[in-house]
């Protein structure tokens, strides 16, 4: 640790953010990547550097993400090059240190607009072993990060393998083979329809209680709102991050919902769909249907995904996209024998199982990649 030298990170790298060409700039088929402040955004016919660099996201909400570029990109201006200005600094630790081992935060200015610029993120003072020991740490968090990378791909697999399944069973047409097998299978006579959806499920809207009444919120009901939407898609919905109580819901036009209600976002996030996993509440900027004998949830929900673009094509409104009541109620659906819906539910069921338990293994892989990296960069590993 002695061997350990600190120094600001403006005295160990170059610091800069490149020319940036426009969007309208960019060449379709170009041999080379153009990385922004979030990553590739398009392909241009020239690179301005030749080598792989890391990349801090300088602009917007993003701001202090960390990236590396491919060999031969193109870098914009709204991605803050980290350059090392001397052959002792390994590249690999310098990603790490940016990844977990510096508060970028620190560097970051400006309420409305956050960014990162030269002059703030210059002054942070790091500390950098002898370059073999950088190597060695580097090789160490590679190892572990590549056991965390294994698990996250397991479960963008299972999450493909649900819209196999439901694309296996379900969506071959209503002449297909998946019929005549529910058919030889169930002995189910009647062929799957096309059917309005408030004939086979009941369609209930939500509400906000006023914000501006305390006692009408931090309850017991959890409230779904936008906020929660994007990290719900496409699963069953067990906590959120707002909840009302019942007093808020009895003084208002908001409604307690039962577990198994399918949540549909219908502005600005439109399509994004939930199951609620237990009793729950809305805001009006949801659709919601408390499904009936003929139609299950989890068919519902996997339906309503992969008619996404069906829906965020019937949505209007230049500012907000909205999906107004007028069309909710034209939705149309297509029901299968309900028996061959309970199969998919069951075969589903069992890959949220398998789903869960990737899921609390990357959480645990996750803490202790934390502590490997706080370990690593106090020179204790």
């Amino acid at each position: 640790m002695n061997l350990w030298r600190e120094v600001t990170l403006g005295e160990a790298c170059e610091l800069y953010q490149p020319q940036t060409i426009s969007t309208a700039q960019l060449v379709e088929d170009g041999p080379y990547e153009v990385f922004g402040a979030n990553g590739v955004i398009g392909r241009y016919d020239k690179f301005n550097h030749e080598k792989p660099q890391l990349l801090v996201t300088c602009r917007g909400a993003t701001c202090g993400t960390v990236n590396k570029s491919s060999p031969k990109a193109w870098i914009n201006g709204n991605a803050m090059v980290v350059r090392p200005k001397s052959d002792n600094i390994d590249l690999g630790y310098l990603e790490h240190l940016l990844r977990g081992g510096i508060d970028l935060s620190s560097a970051i200015t400006g309420a409305a607009q956050p960014q990162i610029t030269r002059q703030s993120l210059a002054p942070i003072k790091t500390r950098f072993p002898p370059l073999p020991e950088q190597r060695r740490i580097a090789a160490i968090l590679d190892q572990a990060d590549a056991l965390r990378a294994k698990r996250r791909e397991a479960l963008a697999e299972l999450d493909q393998l649900t819209q196999s399944i439901f694309n296996e069973m379900f969506t071959r047409g209503l002449d297909g083979p998946v019929v005549d097998v529910a058919q030889e299978r169930y002995g189910i006579p009647q062929d799957w329809s096309w059917e309005l959806l408030t004939d086979v499920a009941r369609l209930a809207t939500g509400h906000t209680p006023d914000r501006e009444r305390e006692e009408y919120w931090n309850g017991e009901v959890p409230w779904i709102s936008l906020t929660d939407i994007r990290g719900l898609d496409g699963s069953i919905a067990t906590k959120t991050l707002q909840c009302v109580t019942q007093q808020g819901l009895d003084n208002s036009s908001a409604v307690r919902l039962p577990k198994g209600t399918v949540c549909l976002s219908r502005t600005a996030s439109v399509g994004f769909v939930t199951i609620m996993g237990r009793d729950m509440s809305t805001s009006q900027d949801f659709v919601n249907w408390v499904c009936g004998a003929r139609i299950t949830p989890t068919y519902l929900m996997l339906a309503l995904l992969s008619a996404r673009h069906r829906l965020r094509a019937l949505s209007s409104g230049s500012t907000h996209r909205t999906i107004y009541m007028r069309v909710v109620e034209k939705f149309k659906v297509l029901v299968p024998p309900i028996r061959l819906q309970q199969e998919f539910t069951e075969n589903i069921n069992d890959l949220t199982s398998h789903k869960l338990t990737n899921t609390k293994s990357l959480s645990e892989m996750d803490s202790l990649f934390a502590s490997l990296q706080h370990r690593a960069f106090r020179g204790e590993l």
